[in-house]
């Protein structure tokens, strides 16, 4: 069964590994970050490692407003 899986900072770091191994494990994966270029980049990745859906949502999470209108 797939889940949902939001992931923050998912452009780099410990963020884009999490994203990574949510896709492997087949799951739908949402990410948030706040540069875009490398937010498409990680999204590409996790739809090449077998992620049942990808969503990117380029926000600054400490902005309440971007954050509630992406949940």
């Amino acid at each position: 069964m797939s889940r949902v899986v939001l992931v923050t900072g998912a452009s780099s770091g410990i963020g884009r590994a999490t994203a990574r191994e949510a896709a492997r494990r087949g799951n739908h994966v949402v990410l948030l970050a706040r540069g875009v270029g490398p937010l498409e980049e990680s999204a590409a990745e996790c739809s090449a490692l077998g992620a049942a859906s990808t969503r990117v949502f380029p926000i600054d999470i400490s902005d309440v407003v971007a954050v509630r209108s992406a949940v």
